[in-house]
């Protein structure tokens, strides 16, 4: 590079080179004279024609890492043509054109080195703001030469340009090697995702086209659209703020490379992935976080990339010749450095500034800004949906804006949806409240509706295109370009929406409502959405229109009962149906309905054959739809408003009969107008419970809160009622055997931690009452008339799931477990039926024969309970994961239930096995008893540095939240962490997965070939876990032994002989 103002001069030993430094944390860079070694025997000397400019820096000239050695000379991506060669060069000649990536040095003897990974040498330099093997700090290429070992220079073809060149050395390799290494240029016609694009992200797009991959692009800009697709051949673009189109791709992409350098969610991207899928972070954020489910459900990885070693750089560059693949970039002289460096943080740059002196380009975009306003509400900052203050900014009111203080919101079930994260696209923090009622304080220019001190209603969304022919027609929540949802919604000016639990709300006029002031507010507020939900359907069916015809309501909860009332005002003949005959009284002589059925009731139900012309169906939970669709007439019309996973039925219950099942979401603005003109007229109110805002979380938690009932025999349990989940005797109905199905009287049942997080609604979704248990061992007593696989007498197991759609890819691949529809949990789960599942903390269980497994007569049933879930979390991954390698490094995080069995199948497998404990209590027990060959107090701060790089694989089982980098530090490169425990979050540096390609892989128990494959091995090699027995009646007390880690290692309920 020939800057500008400086001459060179030569000296014996060393030479002076001209650059430019920051000398401080201002980051600010400007001319400095330093001086570089001469040439040695086995050096290059490289005048520099252009070097790229990278986020690494802006992080040393800034002192991002808190390691900065002032003056820093940056630049790593260097590109120029051999001037000098040292005595032993044999690779290159003077003329030559080559490039210099990250580093300049490492110890060239290691295994790493050996191996062509230099950039993971323990001793490595990075090529600039490094310490050399002379003691001297590298400086890198904002200068017009460097000398450098030939082992770090890498050829560049004529015919490529070295501009082009320069940010192949950084942003081109890491990309490329990951991709390399995980197979991504074998495998045509995967889908890879790429987060990000700047100078990685539109690599890694260039090199998934060359690869034949489909690739999908993901940023939060719409601005990128037209480039990622067209520029630069992306198959599809996403914005990620769009919950719709995000959904849209669940379970779609087998690869992900993470390329944003700032700090975002990872939970909507990991829901992305398929069964076994990778994502893979090579941006710079402070830390990463996320969910261990997005891991756990999926056999789903995040592994680390850092650039890639010397092999990897060359067959880079001889690909981007071959397959003429060019950075996108923005030349610019040296003097522009600075205003380039800004820009690179604002992401004003396509995609790759490189410097040169000849060229310039000087072009800034400017930020507009808006005014706004403070605003106060209550938010939900993570998935457990807690709800505590929080001030944000509302908008300033518009030309169009209505401002309305909020008096009344209603808490609706979406609230909990997005709080809690349910669809996984949730944008926190999330002020929830979509049934908003208040009174208007400022109006805009353009507002001719409204006026200071109306009462008004907003509803369940703020935007729409109001262009579309459904927006012409009223009907702005079926929007073609998408309605805007009133909160955790991406606005047309890219802000969330934030809802009602907030004491304003600016929106346009189009989406207020007129309330009558003689009609209460906080009567009006659930009408904007538990009100319109059933109204608007039954206005577009016109049961308005013909009273005397008859109605059925499947639920009476928010929405049903609002069905009933508007059914009887339309002069209906209303029938209520419902699971619970404590509705009775409530629909019959509080709402007015004609007559009420139990739904379970076949009797009941077969009276009502053809006798229906509607039925709104308001359920939230699947049932089976064919039993009400007999009740309706010829003609007739179901109409589904609820929230079912899935709609399923007979064709038969169309086709005879000429019947319909029809869907409705809500309402558009002239029916919401309608409806509450209508209410008001009527005298129509919801049944409401008016609280303050300090009772939401408690409000929530009851809204959850519901009982199951079914089946058709008696079964006895122990179960929950509430959240202090203190277990008692329960008795309640197990369905009949099916032909399919498998009777199993429980002998024994293992306690495992799930059993107390559920029972104590830890996760806020507990169905009471609940009865736990899913390390379940018994005898089969009944079979189907289909089962084939087991005989009365046979001893089996039931592990933690007893359904799933048993026909999606992972269920062919005997992975239920991860069943892409979805599988139904052994407890607390909502089975295909409707039911809510109920656990082994019973006499008996009925479940499909292939959710059951055989256990060898010669295994104790005692000891085989604890292996359906302990023994199956650690066994699957390990066996997925090739750690069935002898002689390889095991390390076991925690030695609780699954940390003791992971210790003993490791022995097994011939692994050398080190266990980490935060108590030195466990010493002996892991080396004496279960027969670990080394034990590490993890707060040692020496044993654990003693370990560093020193092991393949690690298992962490530790159930409360800890650290993971001094983990991760202990891998070797490519080493990977499978976490099997339940922390709450897992938060770490992203240097801990880049520095060493190091991976985290989450693993859920395991599918029924790999259970089944588990217990023949424990049979075959003995392999027992160690178990207290206990009887039912001390369950409680074993509970709280282990919340006190006082269990070694695994209590197993002894069912046959304590609960009678």
């Amino acid at each position: 590079m020939n800057i500008v103002g400086f001459t060179e001069k030569k000296t014996m030993s060393s030479e002076d080179c001209l650059g430019w430094a920051a000398r401080d944390v201002s980051g600010h860079l400007s001319p400095y004279k330093f001086n570089r070694r001469a040439v040695g025997d086995d050096d290059v000397y490289v005048k520099i024609t252009h070097c790229g400019i990278c986020y690494a820096d802006i992080a040393w000239t800034r002192n991002k890492l808190g390691d900065s050695k002032y003056p820093v000379v940056p630049g790593h991506e260097i590109a120029g043509i051999v001037s000098k060669v040292g005595s032993n060069v044999k690779r290159f000649s003077v003329g030559d054109h080559v490039g210099v990536g990250t580093y300049v040095n490492s110890c060239r003897d290691c295994e790493y080195c050996d191996d062509g990974l230099e950039h993971q040498c323990s001793k490595g330099v990075f090529t600039f703001n490094g310490v050399d093997s002379d003691g001297t700090i590298t400086k890198g290429g904002y200068s017009n030469f460097i000398v450098v070992h030939e082992r770090y220079c890498f050829k560049i073809p004529k015919s490529y340009p070295l501009a082009s060149a320069a940010p192949l050395l950084c942003a081109g390799i890491t990309v490329y090697s990951p991709m390399i290494r995980y197979k991504m240029n074998e495998q045509p016609g995967k889908s890879l995702g790429v987060i990000g694009l700047g100078g990685l992200g539109h690599m890694a797009v260039k090199f998934g086209k060359a690869f034949g991959l489909n690739v999908t692009v993901f940023s939060t800009s719409i601005s990128k659209k037209d480039e990622a697709l067209n520029l630069l051949g992306a198959d599809n673009f996403v914005i990620s703020s769009d919950q719709d189109q995000m959904k849209g791709l669940t379970k779609t992409l087998d690869f992900i490379i993470d390329t944003a350098s700032g700090d975002h969610p990872y939970d909507p991207y990991m829901a992305l992935l398929k069964t076994f899928g990778i994502l893979v972070a090579v941006g710079a954020g402070t830390e990463i976080k996320f969910s261990p489910r997005s891991l756990f459900f999926g056999l789903r990885s995040i592994s680390g990339s850092i650039v890639g070693g010397t092999k990897d750089i060359r067959d880079m560059i001889d690909l981007c010749v071959e397959k003429e693949i060019y950075p996108k970039i923005e030349v610019i002289p040296i003097e522009y450095c600075n205003e380039a460096i800004e820009r690179v943080i604002k992401s004003d740059v396509k995609y790759r500034f490189v410097i040169d002196i000849e060229n310039s380009l000087k072009q800034k975009l400017k930020k507009k800004t808006m005014s706004s306003e403070d605003c106060l509400g209550w938010a939900a900052r993570d998935a457990s949906g807690h709800l505590s203050p929080y001030k944000f900014n509302r908008r300033a009111v518009g030309d169009d804006d209505v401002h309305v203080k909020i008096t009344h919101c209603g808490v609706c079930y979406a609230d909990i949806v997005w709080t809690r994260n349910r669809f996984g696209d949730s944008k926190y923090p999330v002020v929830p409240g979509h049934e908003i009622a208040g009174i208007v304080s400022k109006v805009g220019s353009n507002v001719k509706r409204f006026n200071v001190g109306d009462h008004v209603g907003v509803g369940t969304y703020v935007n729409s295109c109001r262009d579309c022919e459904y927006c012409d027609d009223g009907l702005e929540h079926q929007c073609s370009q998408g309605a805007v949802f009133t909160f955790n919604g991406v606005d047309s000016d890219g802000t969330i929406t934030k809802g009602g639990y907030s004491n304003f709300i600016v929106v346009h006029e189009r989406y207020c409502f007129k309330i009558p002031k003689s009609y209460p507010l906080a009567s009006a507020a659930p009408l904007l959405c538990a009100g319109i939900t059933v109204y608007s359907p039954m206005i577009r069916h016109k049961m308005n229109e013909q009273p005397g015809k008859s109605l059925g309501v499947i639920g009476l909860g928010g929405l049903g009962h609002m069905a009933v009332k508007f059914g009887k005002a339309f002069g209906l003949n209303v029938t209520v149906f419902s699971t619970s005959i404590s509705k009775k009284d409530e629909a019959l002589n509080l709402l007015g309905a004609d007559n009420f059925v139990i739904s379970s009731d076949e009797d009941q139900m077969k009276a009502l054959t053809k006798t229906l012309d509607f039925i709104i169906d308001t359920a939230s939970g699947d049932h089976p739809f064919d039993p009400y669709m007999a009740l309706l007439k010829t003609l007739g019309i179901l109409v589904v408003v609820g929230a079912a996973n899935e709609i399923k039925f007979s064709p038969v219950s169309l086709f005879f009969g000429l019947k319909t099942i029809s869907g409705s979401s809500v309402g558009g603005t002239k029916d919401i107008q309608g409806m509450i003109d209508l209410c008001a007229e009527k005298k129509i109110y919801p049944k409401i419970e008016v609280i303050p805002i300090e009772y939401a979380n408690e409000a929530i938690e009851r809204k959850i809160m519901m009982n199951s009932e079914g089946g058709n025999e008696d079964c006895l349990g122990w179960a929950a009622r509430d959240a202090s989940g203190v277990l008692s005797p329960y008795k309640f109905s197990r369905k009949a055997v099916g032909n399919d199905d498998v009777y199993v009287k429980i002998t024994h049942c293992g306690i495992c931690y799930a059993d107390v997080v559920s029972t104590r609604n830890s996760f806020g979704a507990t169905n009471y009452p609940v009865v736990p248990g899913h390390e379940i061992a018994g005898i089969v007593t009944k079979v189907g008339s289909n089962v084939q696989r087991f005989n009365v007498g046979d001893h089996v197991g039931v592990g933690t799931y007893v359904n799933s759609c048993r026909d999606c890819q992972n269920c062919n691949a005997g992975l239920e477990i991860q069943c892409g529809k979805g599988r139904v949990f052994t407890y607390d789960s909502v089975d295909s039926d409707g039911t809510i599942t109920k656990g082994g903390y019973s006499t008996f269980i009925v479940v499909h024969h292939r959710y059951c497994f055989m256990i060898p007569k010669s295994y104790p049933l005692a000891s085989a309970a604890p292996l359906l879930c302990a023994g199956i979390t650690v066994y699957s991954p390990m066996i997925r994961h090739n750690m069935n390698q002898p002689g390889k490094s095991l390390g076991v995080i925690g030695l609780g239930g699954l940390g003791h069995m992971a210790v003993k199948f490791g022995k097994a497998f011939g692994l050398d096995v080190t266990v980490f404990s935060t108590s030195i209590s466990k010493k002996d027990e892991a080396l004496n008893l279960l027969g670990a060959d080394n034990f590490v107090v993890s707060s040692d701060q020496e044993q654990m540095s003693a370990l560093a790089e020193s092991l393949d694989f690690i298992i962490d089982t530790a159930s409360g939240n800890h650290p993971f980098d001094p983990y991760m530090f202990l891998l070797k490169t490519c080493g990977v962490l499978v976490l099997v425990g339940a922390p709450s979050e897992i938060k770490l540096s992203p240097g801990s997965l880049i520095g060493g390609m190091r991976s985290i892989s989450g693993s859920a128990a395991g599918g029924t070939k790999d259970t089944q494959e588990m217990i023949d091995l424990c049979a075959e090699k003995e392999i027992y876990p160690n178990i207290e027995v206990i009887p039912i009646e001390y369950a409680n007390e074993a509970f709280e032994r282990i919340i006190n880690k006082d269990v070694k290692y695994r209590f197993v309920i002894d069912i046959e002989n304590s609960l009678k």
